[in-house]
């Protein structure tokens, strides 16, 4: 009759643990007005990003046979809920269950638990302040206190490879990231080769820090942030941030994207990549881009994996904080 083991995988006192933090976000974000909502798991769209595995779930009933998606984000659901009724709000926020088709690890299990929050009027250093806030009341609440570090992704990289990634171009970063390039790299961009030279060079240097946040990253790496001009340096980077915990990537957030004309600038390079690496293609999200296009009003957002803030608070993988990881399912 299946698999003989039944029992949870986590003890009852990362159970409690994760009520706690749960319920102090809640209270937490209760005190500062910013509401609570709930959106769909399932939609009919999910993401262009190439480098981001939606889970399909084809034939749906409801939808006379057509597929869906278990939604890897909340955020275009919220965003549409911003650009209805931002002018009433403070700010919204959301703890969810998100998807993504990738391998089970130490680090990643299939479906996971989400706080996502958006704050109208927020520029990303005011949100970053306002994480570095709920990090400490959780961490105060578990008997501990956190060492909080900012820097940037450019200082980074001037420590680890003294070169300015903003200004390298492609050959100066193959030539850094030779050690750790796979056999055939000819398809890689620029923005594959920082990523290369961040997870092999940089994230192992961030394993020293308690708690990091990394800010600024390239124009090649703004997903849905805003970009701004360095105006000393003269490049232009994206408004955009992420936060480490013991070298752990935590959660990652933006100064968000208003115009509707660079949003679908940037999801029809999504969609060319995709082409590019043989990935199916993944429509635009008509609805998403109907409510950008009424207007989406200033705001920053931040994404933070839950399960991951408790593998930190406990020091387990991830399996040890979640009652039935995938495989127990």
């Amino acid at each position: 009759m299946g698999e003989s083991h039944w029992q949870p995988r986590t003890g009852l006192d990362n159970i409690r643990r994760r009520a706690e933090v749960l319920e102090q976000v809640r209270s937490f974000f209760s005190e500062k007005g910013v509401l609570e909502v709930e959106t769909p798991l399932l939609s009919r769209y999910t993401v262009t990003d190439p480098f981001i595995s939606s889970i399909e779930i084809p034939k749906l009933a409801a939808l006379e046979g057509a597929s869906t998606y278990l939604q890897t984000s909340p955020e275009y659901a919220m965003k549409r809920i911003l650009a209805a009724y931002g002018a009433e709000l403070d700010g919204v926020f959301q703890i969810c269950k998100a998807f993504r088709n990738d391998a089970s690890s130490v680090r990643h299990n299939p479906e996971f638990t989400m706080l996502e929050w958006y704050r109208l009027g927020f520029s990303m250093q005011a949100l970053m302040a306002e994480v570095e806030d709920l990090l400490r009341v959780i961490y105060a609440q578990q008997g501990h206190k956190l060492e909080i570090r900012h820097q940037s992704y450019q200082s980074l990289f001037e420590e680890v490879f003294s070169i300015n990634p903003h200004r390298a171009d492609r050959t100066q970063l193959q030539t850094l990231a030779a050690p750790w390039l796979p056999a055939d790299s000819s398809g890689l961009d620029k923005k594959d080769l920082l990523d290369l030279l961040f997870s092999f060079g940089i994230e192992p240097v961030l394993v020293q820090y308690p708690a990091i946040f990394v800010s600024d990253y390239p124009e090649s790496m703004s997903a849905l942030a805003q970009l701004k001009v360095d105006g000393k340096q003269g490049f232009t980077s994206a408004s955009r941030f992420e936060l480490y915990l013991n070298g752990l990537e935590v959660a990652n957030g933006y100064h968000e994207l208003l115009e509707p004309a660079e949003h679908l600038t940037r999801f029809e390079a999504d969609q060319h990549r995709r082409e590019i690496l043989n990935l199916p293609a993944h429509e635009i999200d008509p609805r998403f881009m109907a409510a950008i296009e009424s207007g989406l009003p200033d705001c920053s957002g931040v994404a933070l994996g839950l399960d991951r803030l408790l593998m930190v608070l406990s020091q387990q993988p991830i399996g040890g904080v979640i009652s039935f990881p995938t495989l127990d399912a």
